[in-house]
């Protein structure tokens, strides 16, 4: 898989360089770049229970390309990373990334452009403090290898040199290498509306719907009673009706504005409505009763079957297996919801100095844990040039997750704060020292401590890049 990845972004840089070359107005660049470095990682798993630290070793290799003629435009980017721990060979892993965008001038008015974003991951808390994935909830998943694909096709026209629309229509894939997630796939599409009304103001519009379908294996299902303590000694176990698929519709209307060369706002505010389909599933008993190994001696165990709960009495919070029990699906039940959107953004230039602020509430499908999650953010973005070779950068990002289709209710409270320094050393060879805090806390609702999950990671890294241009 890794080999194929590799070369199939080899072969399409190839024929795009041939295209370019045989014909004069193609200008292109292609400036791969490569980077190691030494990273302290307090938390390698990002684990509550399980929480090491250790030092790595991090390799991180991109070639990005790109084309361009007065009608076309054509990008793409192979990257990889490998991050070697020192004291934990068990937490080596890599990642790969692949990024395509086309864009073609029809004619004047009219033009289409496809891209596709392809990940293949293990540490998604990387990946979401990025800023990489704006289609994830910021719900940190535990370090398991997932892949996810999204294809975006769109075409915008131009009304009026002062007005455009567009359309667009996105299919995205997740699949994750546990059955304890979600494995996904969605469609989606928007309408879009700008208008220009002078040079300083724009105003406009949007209206867009995903469908979003979930699945998980028969086994998983079999295994995935959730614990609820009722007494001292007496706990309920619930059976959750699986996710079948998440809608959301929404709508916005906005206005920008440019205040001077150096400051700017974005603002919309809209509506959305969400609709989590969820089977409802019945149990059939069959065979016995599995308890776990860890229960005290003489431990009693009583349980009963009806069609969607199991009741145990144990003392244990250790999951009990029931095998030979088959789900069989009865009926379909529709969780309805609806709620305010809306983004704030504002950009600031000084002379030497950039910040950008930005709040924002939306709905966002859960890839990993199925249905819809309601997300409040707040970020803070600020960059500082010390010196023609030395900067600085600070930043800030606080989500509140609030799963308010999930049959447990569970919240997830997220911060994450940034610090570091870049210097170039030469023309092409650069260095930086950064330092990135993660906290999550995660209220789930029968729990009787929601996790506290911590993270620190202090990197030196060094890049060089090769400028080939043309």
């Amino acid at each position: 898989m890794k080999k194929g990845i590799f070369w199939l972004f080899i072969f399409l840089v190839i024929q795009t360089t041939i295209i370019a070359q045989v014909n004069a107005e193609w200008n292109y660049t292609f400036i791969p770049k490569v980077s190691m470095g030494l990273e302290y990682d307090s938390n390698i798993y990002w684990s509550a229970s399980n929480k090491e630290s250790d030092f790595n070793y991090q390799a991180d290799i991109a070639f990005p390309f790109h084309a361009v003629s007065p009608d076309t435009d054509i990008g793409l980017n192979y990257r990889t990373s490998r991050f070697q721990y020192s004291s934990f060979p068990g937490a080596n892993y890599g990642n790969h990334y692949i990024t395509l965008n086309a864009s073609h001038k029809l004619s004047q008015r009219l033009s289409l452009s496809l891209s596709d974003n392809f990940a293949s991951m293990k540490d998604s808390d990387r990946f979401l403090r990025a800023g990489a994935s704006e289609t994830e909830s910021d719900i940190i998943v535990e370090q398991v290898r997932n892949k996810s694909n999204s294809v975006t096709g769109s075409m915008s026209y131009s009304v009026s040199p002062k007005a455009f629309i567009s359309l667009s229509a996105t299919h995205s894939l997740f699949r994750y290498s546990l059955p304890a997630y979600y494995d996904s796939s969605g469609n989606g599409g928007t309408i879009s509306y700008n208008y220009s009304l002078d040079a300083q103001n724009t105003v406009f519009t949007s209206i867009s719907a995903n469908n979003t379908n979930y699945e998980r294996s028969d086994l998983e299902l079999r295994q995935s009673a959730v614990y609820r303590p009722i007494g001292p000694d007496f706990y309920e176990l619930l059976f959750n009706s699986e996710f079948d698929r998440s809608i959301n519709k929404s709508a916005y209307i906005g206005w920008s504005h440019q205040f001077s060369s150096t400051l700017n706002t974005s603002l919309y505010i809209g509506t959305r409505r969400t609709e989590d389909v969820t089977k409802i599933l019945a149990l059939v008993p069959g065979g016995g009763i599995e308890v776990p190994h860890s229960l005290p001696e003489g431990s009693l165990v009583q349980a009963a079957i009806a069609s969607s709960y199991i009741y145990a009495i144990a003392h244990t919070g250790m999951p009990i297996v029931f095998p030979g029990v088959t789900i069989e699906p009865i009926s379909d039940d529709s969780q309805k919801s609806s709620g305010l959107i809306y983004n704030l953004t504002i950009n600031k230039t000084f002379e030497s100095s950039s910040l950008s602020l930005s709040f924002d509430q939306d709905t966002y499908q859960r890839s990993a844990y199925g249905g819809t999650s309601i997300r409040r953010s707040y970020s803070a973005n600020y960059n500082h040039r010390l010196s023609d070779r030395l900067s600085a950068f600070l930043n800030g990002r606080y989500d509140q997750n609030k799963n308010e289709s999930d049959f447990l209710q569970d919240k997830y409270d997220t911060l994450r704060v940034g610090a570091g320094t870049r210097y170039s050393i030469t023309r092409d060879l650069s260095g930086s020292l950064s330092w990135n805090h993660t906290i999550q806390k995660r209220d789930l609702q029968g729990a009787v401590a929601g996790p506290r999950i911590e993270r620190d990671l202090v990197a030196l890294i060094f890049t060089y890049q090769w400028p080939l241009k043309r």
